[in-house]
């Protein structure tokens, strides 16, 4: 016995795993997920293409050209001088700009600032896949619900029809109400298709934006997980973690956005700063009279620019105007972060009050339509009575449903503005099974 348990204890650990891991690899193949760590890498290649621009040169050269002879006869020393009726040299020389007093280290600075950004930026666009995919989930299955709903009207019109016709045979009810129940069951049955075609409308949504086949196992495997949840009695809990807006990812972003743009200012306003150069060169050619035939130099530079036009002033100006934009659009930000977080955690609440209330009422409404069935049976109730019932229980049981799936995108919302990780082992953990009390809800509401 305990040896087949952990058979089955195993053949659940990896499919389970197994779908953890696929659907994490799925989101991670995604286009918009791609192209951000394509970003990711063009910001660090563009970062070691500045350290490039700035780092030793090493040139290499040869030059050849043609002269018409000349010959000079002089009395005295040094008097011959003969040149060649072509000449030729070669070499090469290294440059070196050693030290750009601000103007290369604020550069660098702002691009690995802007690469750093880069992947939160990364991060942050795997966290809104992850946010779309259940709000996809939360969608499809708000439109199985409805026709869950429908279905189980079709269900209780077609026996209503078998009833009233029973009762109308006998002469207990007129034709009318007779009528009256074959039009509400072909009126159910009609809503009962057109909610389907919404519901397949939705679930090719969530495959489209997965990029995946209709029915593949990894969406298979969480729908039944998740279809599990809303049938049990039990609801995903909200975490009292609240992050400061500040420290959250799309916060940090703008922020590093407007730090970079800060030392671009700083490297323009550096860039007419004296440059300090060293070049080497390293020279060949062929010889002309008595002169040699190599050379060697080595020279340290310092060059400055004295007069600009105003144009780095001018652009400088530019820049701060674009920091003090951003800046005013990262306090927006900040404000609507807080307010997000304060308004989800409002709304949790009130999905689960209204949850926690339609869960009480359901066995009244079981109760009363079985009480109501029976009369009608009988002939001591109307069709009318008979449909309030029936509607009331369906109502109940569908409203059940629906805040089941509000308070799982509370709480996929709540972690997606806290940056709470979004994973499907994560998000799946939560799904699990906790089972609530009369008194645990109590409590809960209480809270």
């Amino acid at each position: 016995m305990q040896r087949m348990f952990f058979i089955f204890f195993l053949i659940y650990v990896v499919f389970f795993l197994d779908l953890c891991w696929s659907l994490d690899n799925i989101i991670l193949k995604l286009p918009e997920v791609k192209k951000a760590e394509r970003e990711v890498y063009a910001a660090y290649y563009d970062l070691k293409v500045l350290y490039s621009q700035f780092g030793i040169n090493l040139d290499s050269y040869y030059r050849y050209s043609y002269n018409q002879p000349n010959i000079n006869l002089r009395l005295g020393p040094n008097a011959i001088r003969i040149s060649n009726d072509y000449s030729y040299n070669y070499g090469v020389q290294i440059n070196w700009i050693i030290r750009t007093f601000g103007f290369f280290e604020h550069q660098a600075i702002s691009k690995e600032i802007i690469y750093k950004s880069k992947i939160l930026k990364y991060q942050h666009v795997i966290s809104e896949m992850y946010l779309k995919l259940y709000q996809l989930l939360y969608e499809m299955f708000k439109a199985y619900n409805i026709y869950e709903f429908s279905n189980n009207s079709v269900s209780y019109t077609h026996e209503l029809l078998a009833n009233t016709k029973k009762l109308y045979d006998v002469g207990v009810v007129a034709k009318v109400d007779y009528l009256r129940a074959l039009s509400l069951y072909q009126e159910s049955f009609s809503k009962s298709l057109a909610s389907y075609q919404n519901y397949i409308l939705a679930m090719k949504n969530i495959y489209s934006f997965l990029c995946i086949d209709q029915g593949q196992s990894e969406l298979t495997e969480l729908v039944f997980i998740y279809n599990s949840y809303l049938d049990s009695n039990h609801v995903v809990e909200l975490t009292d973690f609240k992050r400061n807006p500040e420290d959250l990812r799309v916060s940090q972003i703008l922020y590093s956005n407007i730090v970079s743009l800060i030392y671009q200012n700083k490297s323009i306003l550096a860039q007419n700063n004296p440059r300090l150069i060293l070049s080497s060169q390293y020279n060949r050619q062929n010889p002309s009279g008595f002169s040699r035939d190599y050379n060697f130099n080595i020279s340290l530079s310092l060059t400055w620019k004295i007069f600009d036009s105003q144009l780095s002033k001018n652009q400088s100006k530019v820049i701060q105007q674009q920091i003090l934009s951003l800046y005013e659009e990262y306090k927006r930000n900040i404000y609507n972060l807080d307010n997000s977080q304060n308004s989800i955690k409002t709304k949790y609440e009130m999905d689960y009050n209204m949850y926690r209330s339609f869960l009480y009422n359901l066995d009244y409404r079981k109760e009363a339509f079985r009480l109501i069935k029976l009369k009608y049976q009988n002939g001591l109730a109307t069709y009318l009575d008979y449909l309030d019932a029936q509607n009331n229980l369906l109502q109940t049981i569908l409203n059940l449903k629906n805040y089941k799936n509000e308070l799982f995108i509370d709480y996929v919302n709540y972690s997606y503005l806290n940056d709470i990780d979004l994973r499907v082992d994560q998000v799946t953990k939560k799904l699990k099974p906790q089972k609530l009390q009369g008194d645990e809800l109590e409590r809960k509401g209480n809270n």
